[in-house]
C-alpha cells in the first residue's frame, strides 16, 4: 500500500502530466485548424492529382 506522501506525489504528477497532455492537444488542434483554413485539403488534392498524373504518364 502506498503511504500518504508518495500517494500525494503520484497524484500530483498524474494531474500535471494530464494537464500538459491536454494543453498539447489543444495546441495541436489549433495548428491543424489553421492548416485547414490555409488550404491544406486543396494542397493535398492537388498533390495527389499531380502525383497520379505523373504515374500514369510514366506508365506505372
Amino acid at each position: 500500500m502506498l503511504r500518504g506522501g508518495l500517494l500525494q506525489e503520484l497524484e500530483a504528477f498524474h494531474r500535471r502530466h494530464n494537464l500538459r497532455r491536454l494543453q498539447e492537444g489543444y495546441r495541436l488542434d489549433a495548428r491543424v485548424d489553421a492548416m485547414l483554413r490555409a488550404g491544406l485539403l486543396q494542397e493535398l488534392e492537388d498533390f495527389h492529382r499531380r502525383h497520379n498524373l505523373r504515374r500514369l504518364q510514366e506508365g506505372q
